[in-house]
């Protein structure tokens, strides 16, 4: 998961040239070796003289080292060179199908519903989406923070509501499924099993979301929570002009 930007600067003593270090963390995902293969991409890109790995607290880190240019010449990459990268790349508009104000209706395969309320909005920029999720039913509340990783060709997403609940997951449209989008979970409740949630069944006012498990070695998934999602306000133009296969 696409955690942050940290900054840190150093002056040579002899030179006074500045490095600048770019820590971009991410869960220990399918992302993590398509990184660990495309340094020279980096390095076309933003300037990355350097790539390295790093632990923290259970999560994974790659370290990327961006030597800054002479005073006097521009500098070769700043957070906001890599935020737009994200930003512009055009499968960074998939989820745009999801943007705007709905209405849920959830059942558990425990038999429990209810309906609840979601609010999905463009921010920072635009280069995130997020999800302000509330169910008057059961009292929770949760927001989703979804982002594209070109680099990686993958989502990622977090998730933190007031049960005390962290979820962190990556994934991206279904080449199977059409109009399908699959997250799987870097960690489930039970250790036993693999986790993922899915979109599916994709229209400008409809969706199905279905959160499902399976037994490791398993191939067929089962539901344990399917949400219908209904549109309240009408597609803007803008948005109405995205489709998640396009």
């Amino acid at each position: 998961m696409l955690r942050d930007y940290v900054t840190s600067q150093e002056e040579g003593a002899k030179d006074m040239k500045v490095r600048t270090i770019f820590a971009v963390t991410v869960m220990a995902t399918a992302a993590m070796p398509v990184l660990a293969q495309q340094p020279q991409r980096w390095r076309d890109l933003v300037g990355v003289t350097n790539t390295s790995f790093v632990e923290t607290n259970g999560d994974r880190a790659i370290q990327l080292s961006i030597d800054a240019p002479a005073p006097g010449k521009a500098a070769m990459a700043t957070p906001s060179t890599l935020a737009t990268m994200a930003c512009s790349a055009p499968e960074s508009r998939q989820m745009d199908f999801w943007l705007g104000e709905w209405s849920v209706d959830w059942r558990r395969s425990t038999g429990e519903h209810g309906r609840a309320h979601n609010s999905v909005t463009r921010e920072a920029d635009g280069c995130v989406i997020a999800e302000r999720f509330e169910d008057p039913s059961t009292g929770l509340r949760g927001i989703g923070i979804y982002s594209y990783f070109p680099l990686a060709h993958r989502w990622t997403q977090t998730w933190m509501d007031n049960s005390g609940i962290t979820i962190n997951a990556s994934g991206g449209p279904s080449a199977s499924t059409p109009d399908g989008f699959f997250f799987d979970l870097a960690r489930g409740q039970d250790p036993g099993r693999k986790y993922r949630f899915a979109f599916s069944e994709i229209t400008h006012d409809r969706f199905v979301w279905r959160f499902q498990s399976c037994a490791p070695d398993a191939m067929t998934w089962s539901d344990e929570t399917v949400s219908n999602y209904e549109r309240i306000r009408p597609l803007s133009p803008r948005t109405a002009s995205f489709h998640p296969r396009r």
